[in-house]
């Protein structure tokens, strides 16, 4: 674009960009940063990952370790526990729906 003074639309078209206002952030990005502010950036969250619950036997946990094997074990009872009811109540909606077909 700079190097053959390309408005922004002729570079879109050119290189079959579906929007010009990309060019000039694009632009921007680099004016401000050079090459590195073109590589792709990571957005949101992080992979969930399981907390450092050891396999030492429970007698050879310290209390903090058997806190945060407690707390990650509610957490995934919790978390099956409304998976059940949810698929408890799609099996119940799903028979009201056979049923009121005949």
């Amino acid at each position: 674009m700079l190097e053959q003074g390309l408005s922004q639309s002729e570079t879109a078209l050119k290189f079959n960009i579906s929007s010009p206002a990309l060019i000039s952030l694009w632009h921007k990005a680099y004016r401000q940063y050079g090459m590195s502010g073109l590589t792709p950036k990571r957005q949101g969250r992080g992979a969930m990952t399981k907390p450092d619950i050891t396999r030492k036997p429970d007698d050879d946990k310290t209390t903090a370790e058997i806190k945060r094997e407690l707390a990650y074990l509610r957490t995934e009872n919790a978390y099956l526990k409304k998976l059940d009811a949810l698929l408890r109540e799609r099996e119940q909606t799903a028979t009201k729906q056979g049923s009121s077909k005949d």
